[in-house]
Order: structure tokens, then C-alpha cells, then sequence
């Protein structure tokens, strides 16, 4: 009976869920039939919602790539490739492959900036391009022994100055006719200047900004009540300059007019850029701002020297002036006790500058002085910390006094480049001392009425314990000697013990009808690495009993050179040497060096 009982239970409660069952299936149905529920509850798949239309995807306007693929591990990180620019913009380039590389940066072949660093900027002013496509060129270098390019990286932007060009134009007055430089002075008659050679278009400067203040100067339509704050209300003379320097913050920019004269020196002090900002002087209109020594009644052009109190300077520019007819110096920067840092003083035309080469039918002389005509002079030694000095693209000649050019006792990676020195070289053209991390690179010296003596191209080191210093792509031609390296006396900084030495590298370079000596280094201790040359004519006189590699060189006319290998003496047939056009064109010398990678160059000599 106990399990009829339980079966029943089992029953009923089974009958109890099917009729649960039942009653949901009903309602469920019920709800399907309500269009409303359907619709909210459906799967989504039966119809689609209509996709979202998708945008057009915009076509790439010159997408700007990102951060281009280094090459060789040089690379921009700005501006973007194919991207368009306007306004003042800062180029940036970096080498990420060795701790002591360093970057040049070129703009449309011309080089703009040569870092102390791995990493360099340069702020390009756009508004002084013109519209349209502009290429930037970046290499990338490292320290070995010598300089070695771990590569370049180019890139493509577009200029668009779509507003009136912010450059600032000469002021309606009657404007001075431009001038062809470099031209003969107008003032005492100059020495004929050397060849063709264009002066180097001046750098670009900051567009006028908040951050980038402007001020303008012009002897033939300003007044020093003016504001100087604009190009139709400029300042007159330099003096009133002068007065306002301390004023002048990071970033400044004064602009001369080019054409206008000045009998006035401008002395610099308590001004101090920034790297990437410096305080820069330089030119609007047309043709350079002039100033002259009116016979040698001012000493100097342009002065920074810390012996006569003045000098207190970093991060400063000087760019596209004509200086001439000074008694003393040309352009003259000298370190008696605080570092100079960031100077750069570029594409100026310096002559007839210096003692007895400022008046007609004087006869250029040494006074005993040591004046340079573009004189970067470190006295310190290093001592009051590495300057760094860079002359770049300038044009020097006709000189008094010393040496023409004169980098002296730059331990901070002085920089050389692009100049063309003499003839009128008084002593030396182009003159090194002491430098560490010097870099001589693509200069030009000649001096045909030089005395005995004279090098296109001179260094040595008295004071500084171990220099070094590297000369690239350089051309010294009809000269009494091309190239000079000498020990010059005790060490007066030793470090440790001993004499000073120097490590000299020579590579790439051309000397051409060298009436005393192609190359000489007659004393020791210095060691000099001399590799992918070529010497045409005149002796060699290197003293053997201290280092010396002469390997790859050509030597045409040339005696006495030292033993090597890869050396050979062929005629190099440069296209005109007398028009000053030294690329040769025998194929001996023009490929098949790449082997040797003192540099990247498959050729001998300075140019192909």
C-alpha cells in the first residue's frame, strides 16, 4: 500500500510539471504573436540595421610620413617627410649609432648647422625659402680615427608662404644699389680679390615673434629715436645698437641693411642666445650692411674680446656682413677667461682688413701683434671651458697683420668649413692651434705672392697637452706651401708629463702647385695620418722618426714622399686649375678607393 502511495506521488508531482511546461509554451506563443516583442527580441541578423556609410577615406594629402625609417641610423624626427611647412620651424636630426656621432644638416645642398652632438636642431626661418618643394639632407658622423659617415637621410617638404613673406624688405627711401659681392671697396683701393667664388647666401634668421623679438638698423633712413622694431622705423647707428644690447634676449635678431655704411665698431657684450635660439646680427635688403674703417680710423668690425672688457657672449651668430678697411682686425673673438659657446660667424666678406692693408698703395704687414683678420682665439687654453667656434662659408683676403684665418686653443670641436681664403695671406690663410675635435673641412687657400714660408693651410701646439685635429676635402693651391704641421715648443698645459703632441689626420685634400712644400711636418712630437690625397707639384718634407701613414695618396710631381701603400703618381688632369676648378678626370684617381674607409669617398682628392 506504502508504494502504491509513493507511485501515485510520483504521478501527480510529474503531471504538475508538464502542466508548468504547458503553460509557458502557451504563453511564449502568445508573446511571439505580438509584433512588438518580435521585433525587440530578434536576432539581428535578419535584417541588418544599414551599415554605417562608411567616410571617404581622405586621400593621403602629402600624408607626412611619421618618423621616416632610419637610415644607417640617422634619421629626422622633425618635420615630417612630404608634410608642408611655413613659419620659423625647427629641423632636428639625430645619429642613434655611436655616442660621440654628430650631424650636419643641410638645406638644397647648402649646410645649415653642424651639431657638438649627436642630436642637432636647426631653426629654419621658411619665410626666407621659397614656395615649393625643399630638400633636407642629414649625414650622420662619428669620431674613429678620424671623422666616418654612418649615413645620410634625406627628406622633401613643401614651403608654402601663402601671406606676405615676413622678411623684411628695404625701406622705401632710396634704396642703396645692390652690390655684387664680393666687389671692389669703394673706399681705398683694394688688392684684387681672388676668383669667382659667390658669396654664400646668408643664413636664414627668425621670423619677428614674441619669442623671436626683431630689430632693424639702417645709416641711410633711420634715427636712433626710432623704436627699431620695425623695418620703417629703424635704428641709425651702431652705437645706439650697442647701448641696447644687454636688452637682447635668446632668440633676438638685428638686421642691418644690406648696402649701408658704417664707420662705427661693433663691440659685443652681455649677450647670450640659447642653442637652438641664438642672438643673431645680419642682413635685410639687398647686398651686405658694410662697415668700414674709413682708412683705418676704427680698429676693428666687429669685436668680442674679453682683453678690452667686452666679450661676455655665448650662442650668438654673425652673418652676411663686408667688413674692410680696418687697422687692427677684421671680425675678432677672444677668450681671456669665460668660454664663448655657440658662435657662429658665416658668410661674411672680410679684406683689405688688418695693418697696412687698409690703405690705397699700402703694403699689408705683420706688426708683431698677432692680429687675425677672422680671429677665433681661445688664450685660455681650454681652461675657461670648450668654445666650439664655428667659420663657416666666409670669404677672407687681402689680410694685414698675422694670419687671415685663426682658430687658436678651441678645445670644444671647432669647425672650419666652406671658406675661401686669399690670396693676401701676410702669414698663414688659414691657421689651427691646439684644437681638440678640430674639423678643417672644404676650404679653399691660395696665395700666389706669398713669401717663402706662408701654408695654405698651419697648425701646431704649444700650450694644450695632446691635440687633434682633421682635415677633409680641403684645396690649397698656388701657395708656397699647402699644408704645415709643426710641434712649436715646449707644452705649457702638460697633461701628465712631456711635450704636447698632435694626432693629424689628413684625407681627401688637393694641393696644386705648392712652389715650397706640398706637405710638411718637420718636427716631432706629432703624429699624422695622411691617406687619399692628391700633391701636384712641390716637395714633400715629412720627418719619419715620428708616426706617419702615407697610404692611397697620388703624388704627381712631387719628391721625397714617404714610403706607404696604394700610393701611386699619375696627372690627376684637373678640369681648370687655372680657372681654380680642381676636379680631376683621370679615372685612376676618380673610383675604385671606396676600399679605404678613412672616408666614404671612392675618389683622391678634395673634389669629383
Amino acid at each position: 500500500m506504502d508504494h502504491l502511495w509513493v507511485r501515485l506521488r510520483k504521478c501527480i508531482c510529474r503531471l504538475a510539471i508538464v502542466a508548468v511546461q504547458i503553460s509557458t509554451a502557451l504563453i511564449l506563443l502568445i508573446l511571439l504573436q505580438n509584433p512588438a516583442y518580435a521585433r525587440h527580441n530578434q536576432t539581428p541578423t535578419p535584417t541588418p540595421s544599414p551599415a554605417p556609410t562608411p567616410s571617404p577615406t581622405p586621400t593621403p594629402a602629402p600624408t607626412p610620413d611619421p618618423t621616416p625609417t632610419p637610415t644607417g641610423g640617422v634619421y629626422f624626427s622633425t618635420p615630417a617627410a612630404n608634410s608642408t611647412v611655413g613659419g620659423t620651424i625647427n629641423v632636428t636630426c639625430t645619429d642613434t649609432l655611436h655616442s660621440n656621432a654628430w650631424v650636419d644638416i643641410s638645406l638644397d645642398g647648402v649646410q645649415e648647422i653642424s651639431s657638438s652632438s649627436p642630436t642637432g636642431t636647426w631653426s629654419w626661418n621658411t619665410a626666407n625659402s621659397s614656395s615649393g618643394a625643399h630638400t633636407l639632407t642629414c649625414g650622420g658622423y662619428y669620431w674613429t680615427s678620424g671623422p666616418v659617415l654612418d649615413g645620410t637621410v634625406s627628406e622633401t617638404v613643401t614651403v608654402s608662404n601663402s601671406t606676405a613673406t615676413p622678411t623684411p624688405t628695404a625701406t622705401p627711401t632710396p634704396a642703396p644699389t645692390p652690390t655684387p659681392t664680393p666687389t671692389s671697396t669703394p673706399a681705398p683701393t683694394p688688392t684684387p680679390t681672388a676668383s669667382a667664388t659667390p658669396t654664400p647666401t646668408p643664413t636664414p634668421t627668425p621670423t619677428p615673434t614674441a619669442l623671436h623679438p626683431a630689430y632693424y638698423v639702417a645709416m641711410s633712413s633711420g634715427n636712433d629715436s626710432n623704436s627699431g622694431t620695425s623695418s620703417s622705423a629703424p635704428w641709425q647707428h651702431i652705437s645706439k645698437v650697442i647701448s641696447m644690447e644687454s636688452g637682447f634676449g635668446a632668440g633676438t635678431t638685428v638686421y642691418f641693411l644690406g648696402g649701408d655704411v658704417w664707420n662705427e665698431e661693433l663691440t659685443l657684450n652681455n649677450l647670450h642666445g640659447s642653442p637652438g635660439n641664438p642672438i643673431v646680427f645680419t642682413a635685410y635688403g639687398s647686398g651686405k650692411p658694410v662697415i668700414d674703417g674709413n682708412g683705418g680710423s676704427i680698429g676693428t668690425c666687429i669685436s668680442a674680446d674679453q682683453a678690452s672688457g667686452t666679450g661676455n657672449v655665448s650662442y650668438l651668430t654673425i652673418s652676411g656682413f663686408e667688413c674692410r678697411n680696418t687697422s687692427q682686425y677684421g671680425i675678432n673673438f677672444r677668450v681671456e677667461n669665460t668660454a664663448m659657446r655657440g658662435i657662429v660667424i658665416q658668410n661674411n666678406y672680410i679684406h683689405n682688413t688688418g695693418p697696412g692693408a687698409y690703405l690705397a698703395g699700402s703694403k699689408p704687414y705683420d706688426d708683431g701683434s698677432y692680429r687675425n683678420q677672422l680671429n677665433a682665439e681661445d688664450d685660455t687654453s681650454g681652461v675657461s671651458g670648450g668654445d666650439g667656434f664655428q667659420i663657416i662659408n666666409n670669404i677672407v683676403n687681402n689680410c694685414g697683420g698675422h694670419n687671415c684665418l685663426q682658430v687658436h686653443y678651441d678645445v670644444g670641436g671647432p669647425l672650419v668649413q666652406g671658406n675661401t681664403v686669399g690670396p693676401g695671406c701676410e702669414h698663414n690663410c688659414i691657421d689651427t692651434k691646439g684644437a681638440v675635435g678640430g674639423r678643417i673641412i672644404n676650404n679653399v687657400a691660395t696665395c700666389p705672392t706669398c713669401a717663402l714660408g706662408s701654408a695654405g693651410f698651419y697648425t701646431e701646439n704649444t700650450y694644450y697637452g695632446t691635440s687633434d685635429t682633421t682635415y677633409i676635402g680641403n684645396i690649397a693651391h698656388d701657395v708656397p706651401i699647402g699644408f704645415q704641421a709643426e710641434w712649436g715648443g715646449l707644452c705649457v698645459l702638460r697633461v701628465g708629463s712631456g711635450n704636447c703632441q698632435q694626432n693629424l689626420k689628413y684625407y681627401n685634400n688637393t694641393v696644386y702647385n705648392a712652389s715650397e712644400f706640398s706637405i710638411i711636418s718637420s718636427s716631432c712630437p706629432v703624429s699624422r695620418d695622411i691617406q687619399k690625397n692628391i700633391f701636384n707639384g712641390g716637395p714633400v718634407d715629412i720627418l719619419i722618426s715620428c708616426p706617419v701613414t702615407w697610404n692611397d695618396n697620388d703624388g704627381f710631381n712631387i719628391s721625397s714622399a714617404p714610403s706607404g701603400s696604394g700610393n701611386m703618381s699619375v696627372d690627376p688632369q684637373f678640369v681648370n686649375p687655372s680657372g681654380g676648378d680642381f676636379t680631376p678626370q683621370n679615372s685612376l684617381v676618380t673610383s675604385g678607393w671606396s676600399s679605404n674607409t678613412v672616408t666614404p669617398y671612392d675618389y683622391l682628392g678634395a673634389v669629383k
